[in-house]
């Protein structure tokens, strides 16, 4: 599967932030950008991982940190351009029988008119699907070790709970 960039439905993000205060999820007022994540697979579920534009802090985060992928551009083992982060701390599964109402697909030229971030996001999308496998990996390493006994408290406390959250999306497919 390659990775795809989604947007996820409100409501439903919504739903998972009532069990794990660690989703993401939009403020209306205060977002002007659309809210999106690429998609792939771990287990049986499909995870949706946020994106995050450029940002200063970012600059002090580790580039083996587990939990952040940092979509940079680089020429000649130097950084030449920080296009943003994949934050894997906050990924959300989606079930595969609920994929048609949760997320939304789209065409990034017809649906955003700011040319700047068109054009961010193209980058963004070039570097993640030439670094697929990497970001993958490091998305299943940051899944199994949530569950294990030497993982971080400091991570563990603004990670999602994975396993919660997929019993959660199950539950949220029943009744809609």
């Amino acid at each position: 599967m390659s990775l795809q960039l989604v947007e996820i439905t409100e409501d439903y993000s919504n739903y998972l932030y009532s069990f794990d205060h660690n989703v993401k999820i939009e403020h209306p007022n205060t977002r002007q950008r659309k809210f999106l994540g690429v998609l792939f697979t771990i287990n049986d579920f499909s995870y949706y991982a946020p994106l995050s534009s450029p940002k200063i802090r970012h600059d002090t985060i580790k580039t083996g940190a587990l939990d952040i992928y940092k979509i940079n551009t680089i020429k000649k083992g130097e950084v030449t351009e920080k296009l943003g982060v994949i934050d894997f701390s906050a990924m959300i599964p989606i079930p595969a029988n609920a994929a048609d109402y949760v997320i939304k697909f789209f065409d990034i030229d017809t649906v955003i008119e700011d040319e700047k971030y068109i054009n961010l996001l193209k980058k963004q999308i070039r570097i993640i699907r030439a670094n697929r496998e990497k970001i993958i990996k490091k998305a299943e390493k940051l899944y199994r070790e949530r569950y294990k006994e030497h993982f971080a408290e400091s991570l563990k406390r603004r990670c999602c709970d994975f396993k919660l959250l997929e019993e959660k999306s199950i539950e949220f497919t029943r009744f809609e």
